[in-house]
């Protein structure tokens, strides 16, 4: 029996060890209200975004590269879009995992910062 609860000791270490993936929300004395929401990280959506816009771009890229051949740079500015959407996609996989954010709310001004990559 003592052996089942110094295994129920050691999950809860574990559990308190990811405390500093959990959002947390405190209260100053200042009467400011700040919540602080921890990166995302990377998980399977992290993979299909950069998935997709590797194909994305393997489709837009040669599109906009015969256009340019072909006709000039007014029927390339057509791609312009589909470039700007791909590169959404990508900032989704490559950068949106790692950003934190901290909102700021007190009695006459609120703010909210974002930390890329834990730097402000």
């Amino acid at each position: 029996m003592s052996s089942s609860s110094s295994s129920q000791g050691n999950d809860r270490e574990r559990v308190q060890d990811k405390s500093t993936f959990v959002s947390r929300i405190s209260y100053t004395d200042a009467n400011t209200l700040q919540l602080e929401l921890p990166p995302s990280g990377i998980d399977s959506n992290v993979f299909f975004s950069g998935a997709f816009s590797a194909l994305w771009f393997s489709a837009v890229g040669p599109a906009t590269i015969g256009m340019l051949s072909t006709g000039g740079i007014a029927p390339a500015l057509f791609m312009v879009p589909f470039w700007l959407a791909g590169g959404m996609v990508a900032k989704m996989a490559v950068v949106d995992p790692f950003v934190s954010s901290k909102l700021s709310i007190g009695d006459y001004l609120w703010t909210l910062e974002k930390n890329y990559f834990r730097r402000i």
